[in-house]
């Protein structure tokens, strides 16, 4: 998908952004919603594939499936397969005292000698060979930032992560694998909030414990899938609309959301010439440090610092469970255009990010770069769990309202303005 040079000129976005305004009718239209019975037929799309882990083979029908709505919108897609070593989890298990429990590595971790680690648990940080620690799947502050520092100084022989069953639902919530192709520290094991109770008891006596990760590695491959809408102005820097499609286990309202507002702006865009190509991308490996965004960038290695701007669908605004939606943007004037947009729509951010901040999620990759980004998330008190099925886990009607409202915006920032850019960015 190489794009010709000039079209990755784009050295002011934001003027550009604001020069549309002018060039351009302003014209505000009487809000107008998607059908929610569409936003809930991509749903249950999504749902009815059983799982949508990086390079697996529900992935690759994940894939399949996104290209066949692509095709029904009237667009074409493009398939991007790259290659990928792919983790298979054998046994992934503890026993202590003839009790046994099971669960998941670190996927950016190894995996244990042959017969496992042996010794006693304890606390993470003090001297003990195996380290117990509880961790929300989202590694913030507190424990989080605890076990990756123990990690990264090889503290412990192999490490207990229990998943914290405060913050989110009970369960196994697996932490993402952001060291996913450069693997670090001793072997950790991901466990069921279960079995906090039992174990930190085993902890405190000093109990001896065995640990098992056995996996192995096959190559596989993975796949991006990618749509091209040209535009009439071909010195006009593209615009970059992008999700992840991957993650644990079925995360509807994790992942869902995302791919139901990608496609209902390419139906808005598909439908009237654009001023600057579009560009949309789902990529896979969300859940192994954003592997297939990666693979993006290293293919298109000048976009994300010149593109137009990049819209990032992130993670949980279609959750039911612990909504908060949070507005992520490059800068004060972007965050004005869309804050404003949502409102109207009656979705506005519960929490709007202090301008050009580092972000959340894969648009952290594109303020690395330099990038102008436009980043929608959410909370969920079922981020990464299993539980996270459609239809109980998902507010549609919200999800709605945010697929009109971003569809509005795509026109916007595609140079067929229909809201007041002028005030919006403060001209």
């Amino acid at each position: 998908m190489a794009l010709r040079r000039r079209e990755f000129l784009g050295a002011g976005p934001l003027l550009a952004l604001a020069a549309c305004a002018h060039e351009h009718p302003i014209i505000e239209r009487p809000m107008t919603l998607v059908p929610s019975e569409r936003i809930a037929r991509i749903f249950a799309g999504w749902e009815g594939i059983n799982g949508h882990r990086t390079g697996s083979p529900d992935d690759n029908t994940t894939a399949q499936w996104l290209a066949s709505e692509i095709r029904a919108l009237g667009a074409e897609p493009v398939l991007k397969p790259f290659p990928f070593r792919r983790r298979i989890v054998n046994e992934a298990s503890i026993v202590v005292a003839g009790k046994s429990a099971y669960g998941l590595p670190a996927f950016d971790g190894p995996g244990t000698p042959a017969g496992g680690v042996e010794g006693k648990l304890g606390a993470l940080g003090l001297n003990a060979p195996i380290a117990l620690c509880v961790v929300p799947p989202d590694l913030g502050p507190g424990q989080g930032a605890a076990l990756t520092a123990a990690r990264e100084g090889h503290l412990h022989d192999a490490i207990i992560a229990i998943t914290d069953g405060t913050r989110v639902k009970p369960g196994l919530a697996p932490f993402n694998a952001d060291n996913y192709r450069n693997p670090f520290g001793p072997p950790v094991l991901q466990l069921d909030s279960a079995t906090d109770p039992w174990l930190s008891e085993a902890a405190r006596s000093g109990a001896h414990a065995r640990i098992v990760i056995d996996d192995s590695w096959e190559m596989t491959t993975a796949t991006n899938v990618e749509v091209v809408l040209h535009g009439t102005d071909s010195d006009s820097a593209p615009l970059v609309i992008m999700t992840p499609r991957s993650g644990w286990w079925g995360c509807a309202s994790e992942r869902g959301g995302g791919i139901a507002v990608w496609l209902e702006m390419l139906r808005r865009l598909r439908t009237a010439p654009t001023r600057r190509t579009i560009l949309f991308t789902a990529n896979t490996g969300h859940e192994l440090g954003h592997y297939g965004l990666q693979v993006f960038l290293e293919q298109n290695p000048q976009l994300a610092k010149n593109a137009f701007a990049w819209l990032h669908l992130g993670a949980n605004f279609a959750a039911a469970q612990g909504m908060q939606v949070r507005l992520q943007t490059s800068s004060a004037k972007l965050q004005s255009l869309v804050s404003k947009t949502m409102t109207r729509f009656e979705v506005a951010p519960d929490i709007q990010t202090q301008p050009g901040a580092p972000p959340a999620g894969e648009a952290r990759n594109i303020y690395d770069s330099g990038g102008q980004f436009v980043s929608l998330l959410g909370a969920n008190h079922l981020f990464h769990h299993p539980d996270d099925r459609w239809p109980d886990a998902v507010d549609l009607s919200r999800t709605t309202r945010i697929a009109s409202a971003f569809a509005e915006l795509a026109t916007t920032f595609a140079g067929i303005s229909t809201i007041p850019l002028a005030d919006s960015l403060g001209e």
